[in-house]
């Protein structure tokens, strides 16, 4: 939480103050901090209004419970939230997680919402956040990716015009291509003139630089009008499409797929359904926990980790803490209280946290502006969302979900830690397939991989270690090789990037050395080989590096920049040949702990060393 502690309080008022976050922000607020919550405010209930109707579609709900799932969680955040920048809401994960397990039926869907507070209530009761540290960060990116893709090609029936599509993965993707030459031309083209105008819009705002204080009012006035345009875009195509329908629904001619009618007014508070009417009988409440399965750990697992991943990137950004298990009360409570109002699972949103955190925010009072947004949209609007083309929604969720595949991960993981490949992959492959089957392999994958690492660990021999070459090695003897290896690398014109030859460091027998000064100071072994380097120079005299080792060691050097370096001074050749096998008993082809090869007779530039 971003606000002070106040000294003297007793153990009850920080107890109530832990759990009740606004009495911490509430006294201190200001007109200033009003002026700008209401403009974040307004600018994320222009995004999640038609973001919520989008997301519905992807739940396979009708339309209205998306908006009804996107108010509660506002006013209770405000509340109860630990981060000024998060805001609740359907998402595009949790809508797709929904699909899965509510079996596109609402009862489903608000038992869900009310089974997974409740488990989230718990677990921030019995203090269980540090249990989220379990799942890995290449299971969260494999889970996010996978389900991108799958969100998105799911929408690409609607982008189309196409009915009766099924909705697993695989046979979607079958079906789409084989009936791509069914698709209506009305809605194909608006929907990727939607897909464009999102796309060219979003480039736009980031394209976007602040205007000085000093330049014209009119170059201040576009730029704030094209910012505002670019941040409500999804408010402006979804108007805009249904202007369109609208003018064909006057024209008598309809070649769009519109949503139809929504229900006026607000939802009803009634409890959840504990038990649904068929026209058979009654499915009891029992029979629906098991129906929906695993859905009861999946649902609550990823809506929180989804919540506290944003706020952790939120708030390290804008310098203040969170609180995990409140964050697993605020998500508990958000979604009982949301099934009362016939919600479905919510949980935090990036990009509408980003919106918010851009238009600069300062408290969670933003949220009450949001959800007020939406109460009014389905009190005095609702009449009005009949003309919205699916297109459009398509275009919105697509436009969403395309920032959620991240395809570097798959480089940097490559080149960081090519391990955690596997755990990533396997749970990207297998959410295609089920869900719950993607994060449980990703996530025991993780945990073999971990406890392989405990089992076996890493043994660092005494010829790689850098303190066990410092108590080897004479003071004098230290500084001549490490002056001598500095101004070696710094005057070879071939090695002007962070990594010496090989042969370097061969010649001065370590083949652990860092490779610049600066590296020296990140690592505790090079700051101790440094700070022994320094203490031992003045007595030891500043050694220069001799013409035959320079020619051996950089060949394409300047000996005028070694002079300029390391001195006019001069230091026997011998203590800087001894060979590295003489020292240490390293192999021709011994690893190097910073990614090169050690011990080979090599150049700069990997041509082999001349004789002698």
């Amino acid at each position: 939480m971003w606000g002070p502690r106040q000294p003297g309080q007793r153990w009850w008022q920080r107890a109530v103050r832990r759990r009740l976050p606004v009495l911490g922000w509430l006294p201190r607020y200001s007109l200033s901090c009003l002026r700008l919550d209401l403009t974040a405010g307004v600018t994320v209930g222009l995004t999640v209004v038609p973001q919520a109707l989008a997301y519905a579609e992807v739940a396979g709900l009708p339309v209205q419970y998306g908006l009804y799932s996107s108010f509660v969680g506002c006013f209770v955040y405000c509340l109860l939230g630990t981060a000024k920048d998060v805001t609740l809401g359907p998402t595009a994960i949790m809508s797709l997680l929904v699909s899965s397990y509510a079996f596109h039926d609402p009862a489903y869907a608000v038992l869900l919402a009310f089974l997974s507070g409740c488990i989230q209530l718990a677990m921030g009761l019995l203090h269980l956040g540090f249990l989220l540290d379990f799942v890995s960060c290449p299971v969260i990116k494999g889970f996010t990716s996978a389900a991108s893709i799958t969100i998105g090609f799911n929408q690409v029936k609607n982008i189309l015009g196409l009915q009766g599509i099924p909705r697993q993965f695989f046979l979607q993707v079958y079906e789409t291509l084989r009936r791509i030459g069914e698709a209506r031309a009305g809605d194909a083209i608006l929907g990727l003139s939607c897909l464009a105008a999102l796309a060219g819009l979003r480039a736009m705002k980031s394209r976007l630089h602040p205007t000085a204080s000093t330049e014209p009012l009119a170059a201040r006035a576009s730029v704030l009008l094209v910012r505002s345009c670019a941040t409500a875009r999804n408010a402006l195509v979804v108007l805009a499409a249904g202007l369109v329908a609208y003018s064909f629904q006057l024209s008598g001619s309809q070649p769009l797929t519109l949503t139809g009618s929504v229900p006026c007014g607000l939802p009803p508070f009634r409890p959840p359904p504990f038990s649904k009417a068929v026209p058979n009988g009654t499915v009891p409440f029992g029979r629906m926990v098991q129906d929906m399965g695993a859905g009861l750990a999946v649902v609550p697992l990823v809506g929180v980790l989804e919540t506290v991943a944003i706020a952790k990137a939120f708030a390290s950004q804008n310098d203040y803490r969170i609180d995990a298990n409140q964050e697993l009360l605020a998500m508990g409570t958000a979604n009982i209280l949301g099934s009362f109002f016939s919600s479905y699972p919510i949980t935090g949103s990036f990009g509408r946290t980003a919106v918010n955190a851009q238009t600069g925010v300062c408290t969670p009072m933003g949220g009450l502006v949001t959800g007020t947004l939406v109460l009014l949209s389905l009190a005095y609007l609702t009449s009005l969302f009949c003309y919205i083309p699916k297109a459009a929604l398509a275009a919105v969720i697509i436009s969403a979900v395309v920032p959620m595949f991240d395809a570097r991960i798959f480089r940097t993981l490559w080149r960081v830690k090519r391990l955690d490949l596997i755990p990533l992959c396997v749970t990207f492959l297998l959410c295609f397939w089920e869900v719950q089957y993607g994060i449980m392999a990703g996530v025991l994958v993780s945990g073999i991989l971990l406890l392989y690492s405990v089992a076996r660990p890493p043994i660092k021999h005494r010829h790689r270690a850098l303190s066990s070459w410092i108590a080897t090695t004479s003071a004098a003897l230290t500084t001549q090789r490490w002056w001598g290896w500095l101004s070696c690398c710094r005057s070879c014109t071939s090695t002007a990037s962070r990594w010496c030859s090989a042969a370097c460091r061969t010649r001065f027998s370590e083949p652990c050395w860092p490779q610049t000064w600066r590296d020296s100071d990140i690592f505790p072994a090079g700051r101790r080989q440094r700070d022994v380097a320094k203490r031992s120079w003045g007595a030891a005299e500043q050694p220069a590096l001799t013409a035959p080792v320079r020619a051996r060691c950089c060949p394409r050097g300047s000996s005028s920049e070694a002079e300029r370096w390391c001195g006019p001074r001069s230091v026997p050749q011998e203590p800087l040949l001894v060979a590295p096998e003489a020292a240490h008993p390293v192999s021709a082809r011994a690893g190097c702990a910073w990614g090169r090869d050690v011990g080979t007779e090599e150049q700069p530039d990997g041509s082999p060393l001349p004789p002698g």
